[in-house]
Order: C-alpha cells, then sequence, then structure tokens
C-alpha cells in the first residue's frame, strides 16, 4: 500500500483548501496481482477539509491506454470539517497503460486534485545476490531488451535517503544505479512482457562481494535502513509489492567459496534467510537458485562445497528449483558478458518461471542436467543416471582431474552419453569406490554434459555410489511413501536372479497417486496397479521398459492424455481397461461437476478449497498431493464440511483423495 509510505501528500487544490492523501496510484507504478487471479486493485482514499473548500463529492476516473473506461463517484458526508472518501477500483494484468484522475466537485466547477499516467499490473520479481546477481554491464548491452512496461521501484544504493520513484527498468545500469535491473533481469523481465503479455516489476537488491550472512535482516528492526535486507523490504513495502512477490531468484555464494564456508553453515544459514523472506513475502511461492561456477580466484574444493549446498538446498524443497550457470564462460574469471552469458540466464529463469506460473513451457530441457543415482556398471565404468529421463545429452569431454572417486585409486579416463544416463571410463576397476565429485575446470566454461538448451550439468560432491537394487528399492519407498502405505518394500516386489525388481505388486493397496519414480525401475516386467484410487499416470510410465505388462483396472483413470492413454492401450493385461475404470460411480471431475447429492462435495474458490460430507458419508481421510506426488496436506474428518487454506501450497493442478469405508475418491484441484 502507497499509504505504507509514511508521507501524507498535502494537494493544494487551487484555490479550494487542502486534501490529505492515504493511499493513491504513482505514475509508472506496478500492481501486484494474486496468484489465482489477473488483476490487482488500486485503492485511492484520502480526507477533505471543507475549510474554503466546499467540495460536495469525489470522482475517480479512469481510463485504459487515454480512453475513458468509467468513473466513479463518492458523495462527502462531513463530520465537523472532515469528510473521507475511499475508491477501490480493479486492474487487469495486461500490456495496457491506465490513468487515473481524482476530480473534487464543489458549486462552482471540477478540480483535478491527483493524477497518474501510465498505472499497470503485472508480476513481482526479487533478484538478490552478489555480483552476478547485479549483472552490471561489463561486455556487451542488454538495451535491446528495455520495455515500457519494464519497472523498477527505488534502488538498491545503500546511500540514505531511500529512493521513492518508479522508472523504466535499465539493464546495463547496476542494482544502485537509477532503474537498474540488471542484464539477465531485464531479459528476463523482457521475456516475460513478450511470451505471457503482462508487465512487470523488477526489485534488484544485489550487493558485490557479500557473503550470505550479509543478507540476513536484523530482527529488532526489520526494515533497518543500515541492512541491505531492510532496504529491499522498504522498498517493496513502499510500492504496495511484498504481498505480491511470487518469485525470488538468488545467484550467490562465491563470497562464501572465498572464506571457507562449509556446505552446512551455508544451507543453516540460507533457510534461515529464505525463513524471513516467507515471513516478509508470504506470497512467494519458488525461489530459484543458481548454483555458482568455478572462478573469482577461489579454490575449486571451496567452491565445489557451496555447489553441493545450493544442489541440496534445492533438493530439500519444492519451492526451490536449481540452475547451473557451468555452461556459460567466465570473461575475467567471476563475471558474464551479456552475450551468451547474462542473456542465457534471463532465458533459463524465464523457461522456469514460465513453467512454475504461467503454464506456457514445455517440461524437457528446462531444467538442468542432475544426477539421480551413480552406480558401478561395469569392470571400469560408473553411470549417472540423471533426474530427467526425456533429456537428450551431449558429452563435451573432460580432463581426469574433473571427477574425483572415492574409495578407489582408479581415476576418471574418458565418458559417453546415452539418454539421460552418463557412462564414465575409469583407469583402473572400480571396486571399493563409495562416492563421486563433479568438480569441474576454471576459466572456460566447464559443462561436460548439456542439455538441448546448453544448460550444464549440475556438479556435486560425494555423491553416494548404490546398486541397481538399491536404486528400485528407493523408487518403491518413495512410491509408498507419496501415499502413506505402511508396507515394507519387499512385501510388493519380486526380484530375478540377479537381484532386480521385475514385479511391483500394488494390488488394492489404496493407491492415490503414482509418482514420477516409477520410471527409474527399468527392470520391471509386471506392474499392478489395480482396484486403487489412481486418477492419472505420469508421464514418465511411457519410458518404462518396452515388454512390461500393467494392470490398471478399476481404478479413476478416466480423462487422461492421448499418449498415456495409447501407452496403457499398448502394455494393459486387460484390452478392454477403459470399461473397467470406475468413471460410472465416483468419477473423474473437477469440484463444480460434481452433483450435490454425492456423499463429498467439493468446491475451488481461489485459494480456498471447501469439503462437505453429506449426513450419510462416513469417517474420511483427505491427502492432496501435487503433480510430483509430494503430500501437501493430510487430515481425518469424521463428518460436517472443512475449510482448507491453500495459499501456503504451489500453483498447479493439485489431486484431493478423499478414503471413505466405501472406496478412494480423487478430485481434481486446479490451483493458479
Amino acid at each position: 500500500m502507497v499509504e505504507a509510505l509514511g508521507i501524507l501528500l498535502l494537494l493544494a487544490g487551487i484555490g479550494h483548501g487542502q486534501v490529505s492523501w492515504h493511499e493513491v496510484p504513482r505514475t509508472l507504478q506496478v500492481y501486484g496481482h494474486a496468484l489465482a487471479a489477473d488483476t490487482g486493485s488500486v485503492v485511492v482514499s484520502g480526507t477533505v477539509d471543507r475549510v474554503g473548500t466546499p467540495f460536495t463529492e469525489i470522482r475517480l476516473k479512469v481510463f485504459r491506454n487515454g480512453v475513458p473506461q468509467t468513473t466513479l463517484v463518492q458523495n462527502l458526508s462531513y463530520s465537523g470539517d472532515t469528510a473521507r472518501f475511499a475508491f477501490s477500483k480493479g486492474i487487469k494484468a495486461e500490456l495496457a497503460n491506465y490513468r487515473y484522475e481524482v476530480h473534487g466537485i464543489d458549486g462552482t466547477g471540477d478540480s483535478i486534485l491527483w493524477s497518474a499516467d501510465s498505472v499497470a499490473c503485472g508480476d513481482v520479481i526479487v533478484i538478490q545476490g552478489q555480483s552476478n546477481a547485479e549483472a552490471c554491464a561489463w561486455v556487451g548491452s542488454a538495451d535491446t531488451n528495455r520495455s515500457p512496461f519494464i519497472r523498477v521501484f527505488g534502488d538498491g544504493d545503500d546511500v540514505l535517503p531511500l529512493d521513492t520513484e518508479w522508472r523504466i527498468g535499465e539493464g546495463d545500469v547496476c542494482s544502485e544505479g537509477i532503474g537498474g535491473t540488471g542484464q539477465w533481469g531485464l531479459r528476463l523481465a523482457r521475456d516475460l512482457v513478450d511470451s505471457a503479455r503482462i508487465p512487470v516489476a523488477i526489485f534488484n537488491g544485489a550487493k558485490g562481494g557479500e557473503d550470505v550472512a550479509f543478507f540476513q535482516p536484523n530482527l529488532s528492526e526489520r526494515t533497518d535502513s543500515t541492512t541491505n535486507y531492510g532496504r529491499l523490504l522498504q522498498r517493496l513495502r513502499l510500492s504496495g509489492s511484498a504481498p505480491y512477490v511470487h518469485a525470488l531468484v538468488w545467484h550467490q555464494g562465491e563470497a562464501d567459496a572465498g572464506i571457507g564456508t562449509s556446505t552446512a553453515t551455508y544451507k543453516s544459514r540460507f533457510l534461515s534467510l529464505r525463513t524471513q523472506w516467507l515471513s516478509d513475502f508470504p506470497a512467494l511461492r519458488r525461489i530459484y537458485l543458481f548454483q555458482i561456477r568455478n572462478g573469482c580466484g577461489f579454490a575449486i574444493p571451496d567452491v565445489a562445497a557451496i555447489q553441493e549446498a545450493e544442489r541440496e538446498l534445492a533438493l530439500g524443497s519444492d519451492s526451490m528449483e536449481i540452475m547451473s550457470s557451468s555452461g556459460e564462460d567466465h570473461f575475467n574469471d567471476c563475471h558474464y558478458p551479456y552475450m551468451p552469458g547474462y542473456r542465457d540466464f534471463g532465458d533459463d529463469i524465464f523457461r522456469l518461471v514460465e513453467r512454475d506460473f504461467h503454464g506456457r513451457s514445455s517440461l524437457d530441457a528446462i531444467d538442468p542436467p542432475q544426477v539421480k543415482f551413480a552406480e558401478v556398471t561395469g569392470t571400469r565404468q560408473v553411470t549417472l543416471i540423471m533426474s530427467n529421463v526425456f533429456d537428450s545429452l551431449k558429452w563435451s569431454g573432460a580432463a581426469d582431474s574433473e571427477f574425483v572417486l572415492s574409495g578407489t585409486p582408479a581415476k576418471f579416463d574418458s565418458g559417453s552419453v546415452q539418454g539421460n544416463k552418463v557412462r564414465l571410463n575409469l583407469s583402473a576397476a572400480a571396486g571399493g569406490i563409495s562416492s563421486i565429485t563433479y568438480l569441474g575446470h576454471e576459466d572456460s566454461a566447464d559443462p561436460l554434459v548439456t542439455n538441448r538448451n546448453r544448460m550444464g550439468m549440475v556438479h556435486f560432491e560425494n555423491f553416494p555410489i548404490t546398486t541397481a537394487w538399491q536404486r528400485d528399492s528407493m523408487c518403491v519407498a518413495a512410491i509408498l511413501a507419496a501415499n502413506s502405505l505402511k508396507v515394507s518394500v519387499a512385501s510388493v516386489v519380486t526380484r530375478n536372479s540377479g537381484g532386480r525388481a521385475v514385479t511391483l505388486d500394488l494390488h488394492s493397496t489404496r493407491l492415490s497417486v503414482l509418482p514420477a519414480d516409477i520410471v527409474y525401475m527399468d527392470s520391471l516386467k509386471t506392474l499392478d496397479l489395480g482396484s486403487n484410487g489412481l486418477s492419472t499416470l505420469p508421464r514418465e510410465t511411457n519410458r518404462l521398459p518396452p515388454g512390461i505388462v500393467v494392470d490398471v483396472d478399476s481404478n479413476l483413470l478416466c480423462q487422461l492424455p492421448d499418449s498415456t492413454a495409447a501407452w496403457i492401450g499398448k502394455h494393459a493385461s486387460d484390452a478392454l481397461w477403459r470399461g473397467a475404470q470406475k468413471c460410472a460411480t465416483t468419477g473423474f471431475r473437477s469440484p463444480a461437476d460434481v452433483p450435490a447429492a454425492d456423499l463429498v462435495d467439493v468446491r475451488v474458490s481461489g485459494r480456498e478449497i471447501f469439503v462437505q460430507l453429506s449426513d450419510q458419508a462416513g469417517p474420511v481421510d483427505l491427502q492432496v498431493r501435487d503433480l510430483r506426488g509430494s503430500l501437501v496436506y493430510s487430515r481425518h474428518l469424521a463428518a460436517g464440511s472443512l475449510g482448507i487454506d491453500a495459499a501456503s501450497w504451489g500453483s498447479g493442478l493439485h489431486f484431493l483423495s478423499v478414503a471413505s469405508s466405501s472406496g478412494v475418491q480423487v478430485f481434481r484441484l486446479p490451483l493458479l
């Protein structure tokens, strides 16, 4: 709210006295919007002093791209010599400029008391970290990305007083300069403007050369202007943007490598910082972490400790995602040129933001290749299995020092890729190997493995070597955990003479979701999913072994993508599997389609979910999972109704399973 500015704007109505403004739009302001809505809210409020000012009404005139849209009128009711007024008008998130005029009306005419031009509504993104988050213009210009719909409020300068003006964003200006977005910040914003067709407000609070501790807040005074955190928070609050920060991008860690910060210490300090962000930015849904690359004159093992911390942080939370930087060349051993460096950074983060918030991007090749399992697959070979089975990888070659093997004198010799697997050939037998570290090298770009978008493989340190059976068992354990099933892995798996899982029997286990982990079980011959509550299958099932036989009868597989239905048709043990689904009784329906006569009624309103049990319904167990299969909510409901607040969940499609003595009913929950 602009009211939070703590500034009382006293405007002299010409010959009419005074108006005290409590909240008004500002020229070039970008209003944020809720995730579940494509509109923001413009509030105009104030107090009229009628001494010498005989205003009888206040009017708010709204123009869109210069064309009059509406006029709101409020008659003034005085108490003593003052009268308060307040207007609230929605503003759509679109590439349009709005003008607001406040008029005072009296017996002699019409006076314009306040006006603001080029007001818009759009996304609010925070960028924070060191100099590669500042992204100053080192070599090459980002100016071709400038747009009147990319805006900045204030600046990141630590010199007071705080700047409180809205301006057009400037990419070649550092975060401390006027309108500074940073080069890749401007590119990210321009990609969003062009793709999502909405304005973007960038708040870059980065400060070069500082370790993670520098960015912590003063907990006794959160807006302390002597702290980096306090100044950024002030800018967001003064602009009214703090409640609408949906995404934050973090590029930092080189300074911590320089002082030898350990992996554990870095993680602890970052998680503390994240806790503060979540408190001050209640709508924050995604934190994107750049993994730093070797350079800046710091020892590679010290950089590896920070790289591993960033990798583990992203893996440890569904709301954090990692982006590698190893695919880009430094130009001065620490920073990047605009092309191809910072430009690619902006494009890489844009694809993730577009997928996570605007639903317009392919799922493939927009995350960097990341190791999921590492196994000894030959006398002198280690295989890295990447997490994305749809990746098409490229091998670029490496020196023997770029991988470190623990527990063996063998060294890395050569490598190749096949699908989503990386084969590392060794100089000697792999016996005794316990873990592997990917160090890379300095100076030039160091991605040994890249995907189709030239993103380098994420660095890792002391990644454990496991067996193929351990991979199978971990995948089954993940499936059981995702469904809160209290059974052992051994009770649902049959192994062959080589120790691999060949049968997975999950028949009648009240399965409501099948996580994508199933795809790593590449020895399966039989998969029994019959008599459960599955309403969909992950697209990764299409990559299971070609000869597998699947039982899906008596589920809720009623509305499936064509590719998934075709795969089931090819591998189902029952050719009439479609007719064997429970669609006619429990159905697979959106909440709006559920008739009131059902035992369970589910409605979605914004980020609120309402569950109503009929008088005939017995006790039920509720579980909500996201598309990854992660459990985000669970509760037992004995009777009556329940309201569920989904404000802290991620956006996208979720699934609510309602389990009762008569079976499992699954509802789709589209959360924006």
